[in-house]
């Protein structure tokens, strides 16, 4: 099964509830992959695993508020 390197990058507001939100964000996406800078994740993931993934983040954040982008620096 193919892999794609995943650079994901957020930012969310300096709130309360969005510091909740963060740490949720932060605590989900350790499971896919590694933390290398503040609010920056480097992901190794099959398309499978991918999707899963958007599915949680997109249930998690709030648009209006939040900022998460998802880049795919590999091509297969």
């Amino acid at each position: 099964m193919t892999t794609l390197f995943y650079l994901i990058i957020y930012d969310l507001p300096d709130n309360k509830a969005a510091n909740k939100r963060r740490t949720r964000l932060h605590k989900m996406l350790s499971g896919y992959g590694k933390w290398t800078q503040y609010s920056v994740f480097e992901c190794f993931l099959t398309a499978v695993q991918f999707a899963t993934l958007q599915t949680k983040i997109e249930k998690l954040v709030k648009p209006e508020e939040d900022s998460v982008r998802l880049y795919i620096l590999d091509a297969p």
